[in-house]
């Protein structure tokens, strides 16, 4: 049984057999196949929607052949059935924390980060997973957790870690991930609860394992990632922008002349590096390393996270010049920043231990740290955070996953009006009166000028990409004269294969 959505089309749920031979739609709503239990019952997501590797519906449980389902619990990211099929385990996002959930309601595990393909262990005492310590980045470790809530890590920082289940005779934990070398590779490995971890194989190309049977049968899946980068003004046609396979906007500077572009594959031999293309002149320059986030106010200096934990924030020189690395005493995994206006100080959000993230400003040339937000807080920019035009505030999603203007000094907020359920803050207007928002997940882009002081919304542009099948996640950076647009998508294409022989 799988899912699958093409086209822009809603996720249906298919059945189809091993040798291949044809695949029957099951008649369910839209929504992903998450679980099948030994009776044949099945956990469905309805209206199951993408954001990236990740995604949310309403988990309802309903019969194969007929009968319609009945929905559980909204909100829910993934799930799986005890081998009794009594029961299932589950993961979703309450507040700013990514929790793992057995029974429902009982909290074994949560992070700031998030969590991904659950499996119960065959025995049923256990649940395998993936722990991503970074919002939305697929960058994490394996891990178990008993029914008592002990977690053990039996494997840690694996690049493009997706892929978990437990082997058919439930001594190890095989997954798939990167190879930790350029152009490598994905390989299948098999850690015991002990930590130690053996290579079963190397694949030449980007598979997943899904499962695996007792009798070692694997389902495994051939993925294809392909990222778009375009480059949208008045009145032309979009500019190609696009690096590599793994490549993602990030940026562009006030004239919309350049764009600050990363990187996340393994072509420059780093897991992220930075780079700057201007749209008049065909190479891109590699500034650094990191996940690019913004460009100073002046052009001459970019902000990039390296990756943690714990995280680093440098400064990388646009010309001539050496890169700062910023202090991080509190060994703190930052997930989004922003070089203030001011050229002086850097605005980020960052947990400690696993926490829930906080806003945090930093002072440039002395190194200091201070919080100016509650914990609690959220953004759902990918890349830098957005600032208020005179450089006092920024926008976040506080504690109650509303919008606010934080003040950066003083600890005040204010409420945001004119946001739709689902829309980000792109920027600020030049005029500092109007902030520009568009929706996260879906094609056509939209993009709206709201009016501050009224909530007053208008239409300003729509964008839709050249492909829609498997588009899952869209990233939007915006001028503030609101005439040129970066946008950046993502689309996943996959083959399910079954696999024998593997040991």
């Amino acid at each position: 049984m799988f899912s699958a959505a093409w086209n822009g089309k809603p996720i249906r749920s298919f059945l189809t057999r091993t040798d291949g031979v044809g695949a029957t739609p099951l008649g369910l709503p839209d929504g992903l196949l998450l679980a099948l239990s030994p009776s044949g019952e099945l956990a469905v997501s309805l209206g199951h929607t993408f954001d990236g590797w990740i995604g949310e519906g309403t988990l309802a449980r309903a019969a194969m052949i007929a009968g319609a389902p009945r929905a559980m619990v909204e909100h829910v990211r993934e799930a799986d059935w005890t081998p009794d099929g009594t029961d299932v385990a589950i993961v979703r996002r309450v507040g700013s924390l990514e929790r793992l959930e057995f029974p429902i309601g009982t909290v074994l595990y949560q992070t700031s980060g998030f969590i991904s393909h659950i499996r119960f262990s065959r025995d049923g005492q256990r649940i395998a997973f993936a722990d991503h310590p970074l919002y939305s980045d697929d960058n994490g470790d394996v891990a178990v957790v008993d029914r008592a809530g002990t977690k053990t890590t039996l494997a840690a920082g694996l690049q493009g870690l997706r892929g978990v289940c437990w082997s058919p005779d439930d001594t190890e934990v095989w997954h798939t991930a990167n190879v930790n070398k350029p152009n490598a590779g994905v390989a299948l490995r098999a850690s015991r609860l002990d930590g130690r971890t053996r290579t079963i194989g190397a694949l030449p190309t980007d598979w997943r394992i899904l499962d695996v049977t007792k009798d070692g049968r694997a389902v495994m899946s051939e993925e294809t990632v392909a990222r778009q980068i375009e480059l949208w003004r008045d009145g032309a046609p979009p500019v190609d922008m696009t690096l590599f396979d793994q490549s993602l906007g990030s940026a562009l500077s006030n004239d919309g002349q350049s764009a600050l572009l990363s990187d996340q594959g393994s072509v420059a031999g780093t897991v992220y590096a930075t780079y700057l293309r201007r749209a008049d002149q065909p190479e891109p320059v590699r500034l650094g390393d990191g996940q690019a986030m913004n460009l100073s106010q002046d052009g001459r200096a970019a902000l990039s996270i390296v990756y943690g934990p714990p995280s680093r924030l440098l400064l990388l020189p646009v010309g001539a010049g050496t890169v700062t690395e910023l202090p991080n005493p509190q060994k703190l995994t930052v997930q989004a920043a922003s070089l203030l206006s001011d050229g002086r100080r850097v605005v980020f959000l960052a947990s400690e231990g696993g926490a829930t993230l906080r806003g945090y400003v930093q002072d440039i040339a002395t190194g200091a740290i201070a919080p100016f937000t509650e914990t609690g807080v959220s953004t759902d920019s990918y890349s830098g955070l957005v600032v208020s035009h005179d450089g006092s505030g920024v926008w976040l999603d506080g504690p109650d996953a509303r919008p606010y203007l934080y003040a950066i000094h003083g600890g005040t907020r204010e409420p945001v009006r004119g946001l739709a359920e689902g829309e980000r803050i792109l920027e600020t207007s030049e005029d500092g009166r109007s902030i520009y928002v568009s929706n996260v997940i879906g094609v056509p882009q939209r993009i709206y000028r709201v009016d501050l002081a009224t909530g007053r919304r208008t239409l300003h542009r729509e964008l839709n990409p050249s492909q829609v099948a498997g588009v899952r996640r869209t990233e939007l950076s915006i001028t503030p004269d609101g005439r040129t647009v970066l946008f950046s998508y993502s689309r996943l294409l996959a083959s399910l294969y079954v696999v024998d022989g593997l040991k």
